[in-house]
This record gives structure tokens, C-alpha cells and sequence, in this order.
């Protein structure tokens, strides 16, 4: 493509008969220094989102067990085995326990290993991310673009990997922050987040279902409904695929599409930092969970100049809620060891229960009703208090058994 138009522009400058040289290199490296308000250094406390004000919800407490270091004799012994000549005591047993299931949900297998890949996957239907320079680019998966170039013509699709509008990368950041062990798969539908084509929409959510995703995020709006992508979608979510889909920022407007399929897709809105709805959300009778988001700090690409560092708004809340179920399947796998068989045999209480609309929803249900904003702090604790404490706390949290109620 580069060489493509290469070609056109040195064919251009000579039809002008400009008086200057161009000298065009499609081989030259990519090197656009980072924004001013992004660090050089990306920083190692990757569980940050904090919707502040008095909603106590930060994921603290996750960030001793993301420190833990799994040491060489903990990858060769991930059953709990040990060279030790001292038996090991019940907590360290535990311990390892703990992070043997961790390590099975959250960690890629080594190259060559026959080890299931069981990494929560996560979609985001958009107009592409950088994986230029973002932090989150070595969690991306794939990519694949299902726009075409005006200038090249509708055989030639436009980059997913990189953009000229920052909507995408700033909802795969958010995404990527709230589960940093989640893996993302990139689906460009649009030049900007404004102009998705619904027959694109329908190919990109079929494209996804073909990865296996967990998890589909979509954080844009059509005016009108399309038998097209409600059929696509309702394919995904008959294949256990959560989808979650923002609602319309516009005040007066009572639907928007694909939101509006609410019999298979959880639909999203934002609140302010205190819990309220905004001035422009969507009615709390027509969505199914509320998240504050606002001033939520996620970086666009670093070389499209003059993007805000924070977003804000339901297409910030929708991508939240997508990272906040990844995560709690990540937990829900981790501490329900023993519904790993009931999966393999297709038993209906399975933990896949939870990766349908009415099974999330116990799950944000817990956190917060429909009728109000979510508070994470009732599934994550306020504060960290030591690796031990957590992962007991955690474990207790997320017993499958904690769900089956009303």
C-alpha cells in the first residue's frame, strides 16, 4: 500500500511540474515520539480505573496478586509439586494452588506448548487501534479491517493497526487497563466511530465469533435497526458470546441501534463520578447497567496530535463494562476449579452460564441495579491488606455459588 501510493503521489507531482523534488521513503522506521502527557516509560501499575469521587471502586486490591513473581521452580512444578527437601506448609500449598489457576486463565501458554490457550478474549468492533506505540499493543491478538480505501479502490482495506481517529485506541486502553491479562482482538468497521456501515458491523461480528471471542465490545450507535447485524449478533450471543453495546448519549432519543436488541446484548450507560445519570444519558428503564465514567484517562495514538488525555461518556462506560466482565470471568474460572469438568460436558451450571446476557447480569447485578451506577468496591475491595488476605478475599468473592441467588 505504501509503495502504492508512492506511486501515485510521484505521478502527480510530475503532472504539476512543481518546481521542488519529493522524496518519498516507504521503508523508513516509525518512530513518532510519545505525547506530553503521556509517560515515556509505560508504568507497571496497569490496575489504576478509579471512578472517583464517592464511589469507592478501585481495583487495589488486585494489585498485590498482579506482583506476584512465579519463579522458576513454581513453571516447572505448576501443580503445587516441589524439589524442597522441607515439605511445604498448608499455606504455601495454597498459595501455589491459587496461583497454578491464575497462571491457567491469565498466562499464555510457553511456544510449543500442547497447554489449552484459556485467556479470556475480548472483541472491540471500532475504527482500529494503534499498535504502533500504545501500551496495550502486546496484548493485541489480531486485527482485521473491514473498511475500504477510497483511494486504492474497495479491494484494498484501510490499516487496522492504525488510525486517523483516536475513538478506537482509546477504548482498547480502557479495555486493556481494567484487565491487563485479557488478550484483544481489533476490528475496524469505520474511518472515524461516526460513519460504521451495518453490513461491515455484521462481517466484523461474524469475524470475531471465528476467533472465539468471550467478549464483544461496541461502543458506537446507528440510527436505525439491521436485520443484518441483528442476525450476526444474535448468532454470537447463541454461541455464548457476551455483547455489550453503548447506548445513545443524545438525551431525548429513547433507542439506538444495536443497543436496542436487548434480548441478547447488555446495554450500556454513564454516570457521572457521583453515581448520577448525565444530561445526555439514555432513560434507566431502557439499559441494563450504569458505570461511572467520567474524565476516565485513556491515551490515544501518540502521533495524532491534539487528543484529550481523559473521554468521557457511555462509549467509555460501554468499554468498562466489557474489561469488568473479562475480568470477573478470568475470576470466576479461577476460583471455580471445579466446574471445569461440568464445561467439558456440557452442563448447563457450568461456569458458561455466565458468558450469556441473563448470567453477566447476576454478575453486575451484585455491584448495582439497573436503576443505579455500579460499584465496583462490592465485588473488588477498597484496599490491598497483603497477598494472602486478598486472594482469600477474592476467593470468597467470586464462588460461583455467590451468583445463583437473585
Amino acid at each position: 500500500m505504501a509503495n502504492e501510493y508512492k506511486s501515485r503521489l510521484e505521478k502527480k507531482h510530475a503532472e504539476n511540474k512543481f518546481q521542488y523534488k519529493v522524496e518519498v521513503k516507504t521503508d523508513a522506521k516509525w518512530n513518532y515520539p510519545p505525547p506530553p502527557h503521556e509517560p515515556r516509560e509505560p508504568t507497571t501499575q496497569v490496575l489504576q480505573h478509579q471512578f472517583t469521587g464517592q464511589l469507592l471502586t478501585s481495583f487495589n486490591a488486585l494489585r498485590d496478586w498482579e506482583k506476584i513473581q512465579i519463579d522458576q521452580d513454581e513453571l516447572e512444578y505448576p501443580d503445587g509439586g516441589f524439589e524442597d527437601t522441607d515439605p511445604p506448609s498448608v499455606e504455601e500449598k495454597e498459595r501455589k494452588r491459587r496461583i497454578s489457576r491464575f497462571q491457567t486463565f491469565a498466562l499464555e501458554p510457553p511456544r510449543g506448548s500442547t497447554a489449552i490457550d484459556r485467556i479470556i478474549r475480548v472483541a472491540i468492533i471500532d475504527n482500529g487501534a494503534d499498535r504502533i506505540r500504545s501500551k496495550f499493543r502486546h496484548m493485541i491478538a489480531k486485527g482485521q479491517s473491514f473498511v475500504t480505501s477510497d483511494l486504492l479502490g474497495p479491494d484494498r482495506s484501510l490499516p487496522w493497526w492504525m488510525v486517523s481517529d483516536p475513538h478506537g485506541t482509546q477504548m482498547a486502553s480502557l479495555i486493556g487497563q481494567t484487565n491487563y491479562y485479557c488478550r484483544l482482538y481489533i476490528a475496524r468497521v469505520g474511518k472515524g466511530h461516526n460513519d460504521v456501515h451495518p453490513a461491515d458491523a455484521a462481517n466484523a461480528v461474524d469475524w470475531a465469533v471465528e476467533q472465539k471471542v468471550d467478549i464483544i465490545s461496541i461502543s458506537w450507535t446507528l440510527k436505525q435497526g439491521d436485520d443484518g447485524l441483528r442476525d450476526a449478533l444474535r448468532k454470537a450471543a447463541a454461541r455464548q458470546t457476551l455483547i455489550f453495546c453503548l447506548t445513545a448519549d443524545e438525551g431525548p432519543i429513547s433507542e439506538a441501534w444495536p443497543a436496542s436488541y436487548r434480548e441478547f446484548v447488555v446495554s450500556v450507560s454513564a454516570t457521572d463520578r457521583y453515581g448520577r445519570p448525565t444530561a445526555k444519558a439514555a432513560r434507566a428503564d431502557t439499559i441494563d447497567i450504569q458505570i461511572p465514567s467520567e474524565n476516565m484517562r485513556a491515551p490515544g495514538p501518540s502521533y495524532i496530535g491534539n487528543v484529550l488525555p481523559t473521554v468521557s461518556g457511555s462509549s467509555v462506560a460501554t468499554a468498562l463494562a466489557a474489561g469488568i466482565a473479562s475480568l470477573a470471568l478470568l475470576l470466576l474460572r479461577t476460583f471455580n476449579p471445579e466446574l471445569e469438568l461440568k464445561d467439558a460436558e456440557g452442563d448447563r451450571e457450568s461456569i458458561k452460564r455466565f458468558y450469556t446476557r441473563e448470567g453477566i447480569m447476576r454478575v453486575f447485578q451484585k455491584m448495582g441495579g439497573p436503576k443505579t451506577a455500579i460499584q465496583l468496591s462490592k465485588l473488588f475491595r477498597q484496599e490491598s491488606t497483603g497477598e494472602a488476605k486478598t486472594l482469600e478475599i477474592l476467593e470468597q468473592n467470586w464462588k460461583v455459588e455467590n451468583f445463583n441467588g437473585d
